[in-house]
């Protein structure tokens, strides 16, 4: 986090806690983000006023670390996003004062450099200005080195800012009385000396390639390419701004690679942190590598199941076409059992009406052998009538021929005898067609 982002949050410090509600899902945003670690999380959960920790810790998350609060929350604090973003865009206008740092005083007598001391690049600030800049650099330190730490305590804490301030306070002071006195003859020889001394320049543009590859090797490995925004510099056209421009350069960086390691240390235990980082990354390429191993055999397991897997589902999809035909064969067959069963009905029916007419005729089979009998019965009857008539014809006529007594009176007698005669075939012959009718009307 910068300068600019840091003066927004301490400005508007008390209303940030104050509109800020610190819920469970607002530290599991937090979480999501990578804003906060676990640790962290139960360290602001666990704080009498967790708003003002949160924002107390802010700073120490990295350079992205105001960027991804805003983000989490401008949907619902979107008011507070708004004046921080104004606050930022005002802070970030205005004019930046720019750090003194060491640099070599040119000795034109001997052509060479003597002692370094401190030199002015920049507008000069008064006291006090300086004086808070110091403390809010060592307040950052202490936050960033010793926040964590709980083998320190508060008092501690502010007894090491207390000395470190007041040490970088006498620091400046003395270095402020050192170059007071030559301050305006450094500017003039910078402006003039400077531009017209072929060491000078040669010795800056050894030193711009050399921070040149120190750039590049910081810049590696991250997602923003370097870009050299001064490929065509030469060493006649070397100047003090393009050394200052690539220790901006390197600054910022630095505080990047500080924050990123940082924010490493602050997922380590308190054991853990006594290690170097470089152990920690051995073990998590090879934590890396044993995991890209599981994965590969994982992947393997899952293209042979996904393979299997094609291979069941023919198998189902052919199963249920089977077990769909065998529905239809089913439904077709069950179709054919209910025509059967229709069929059974019908012949049952039929059946029991043959059985009737069965029944009805062995009645009349019956009836017709016992008509039979009595007709052999009334022809037997017949014979036998028959035939005795004709044995008393016979009889008559011998005894006729035998006694001639009678011959006086044969002519009364077989008056008599010839009507009694003559009436017995007409009743065989009524008798006859009666059992002619009888045969005619039966079935």
């Amino acid at each position: 986090m910068n300068d600019a982002q840091r003066a927004v949050l301490q400005k508007h410090h008390v209303e940030i806690a104050r509109d800020i509600i610190v819920t469970e899902v607002f530290l599991g945003e937090c979480f999501q983000n990578r804003l906060f670690d676990n640790h962290l999380i139960d360290i602001i959960r666990n704080d009498s006023s967790p708003s003002y920790k949160l924002l107390n810790l802010l700073p120490t998350r990295g350079p992205d670390a105001f960027d991804r609060f805003l983000r989490i929350i401008e949907p619902e604090y979107h008011w507070l996003v708004t004046t921080l973003q104004d606050s930022l865009d005002k802070e970030l206008s205005k004019p930046s004062t720019r750090p003194s740092v060491i640099l070599p005083k040119l000795d034109t007598a001997e052509g060479g450099f003597a002692s370094p001391r401190l030199l002015s690049l920049g507008s000069p600030t008064d006291e006090e200005e300086e004086m808070s800049d110091v403390r809010s650099r060592v307040t950052t330190f202490m936050s960033r080195n010793f926040g964590l730490n709980r083998k320190l305590s508060q008092a501690d804490k502010r007894a090491i800012e207390q000395f470190i301030t007041d040490q970088a306070k006498i620091e400046c002071v003395k270095q402020r009385t050192l170059s007071a006195s030559t301050a305006n003859e450094d500017e003039i020889e910078s402006s003039d000396v400077f531009e017209l001394s072929e060491i000078v320049k040669k010795n800056l543009f050894d030193c711009y390639i050399k921070m040149n590859v120190h750039m590049k090797a910081l810049y590696v490995g991250d997602d923003k390419v370097f870009d050299d925004s001064n490929p065509g510099v030469t060493e006649s056209a070397m100047t003090f701004n393009l050394i200052q421009q690539q220790i901006d350069a390197v600054l910022n960086r630095l505080e990047k690679v500080e924050d990123q390691i940082s924010q490493c240390y602050d997922t380590l235990s308190d054991t853990e942190r006594t290690e170097p980082l470089s152990k920690h990354i051995d073990r998590l390429v090879i934590q890396l590598i044993s995991n890209e191993q599981l994965l590969d055999d994982e992947r393997k397991k899952t293209e042979k199941m996904t393979d299997e897997f094609y291979i069941l589902s023919m198998k189902y999809k052919k199963l249920l076409q089977n077990s769909q035909l065998k529905d239809v064969e089913l439904e077709v067959k069950k179709n054919q059992v209910t025509n059967l069963q229709r069929e059974v009905i019908a012949l049952q029916k039929e059946v029991d009406r043959l059985e009737g007419v069965h029944k009805i005729h062995l009645e009349k089979e019956k009836t017709l052998a016992n008509l039979k009998e009595m007709v052999e019965g009334l022809k037997t009857s017949q014979r036998t009538i028959q035939e005795e008539n004709n044995t008393l014809n016979k009889k008559l006529t011998e005894q006729d021929s035998r006694s001639p007594r009678r011959q006086l009176s044969k002519n009364g007698r077989y008056t008599g005898m010839t009507t009694t005669r003559a009436r017995q075939p007409t009743r065989t012959r009524k008798i006859n067609n009666n059992l002619g009718n009888y045969r005619f009307n039966q079935p």
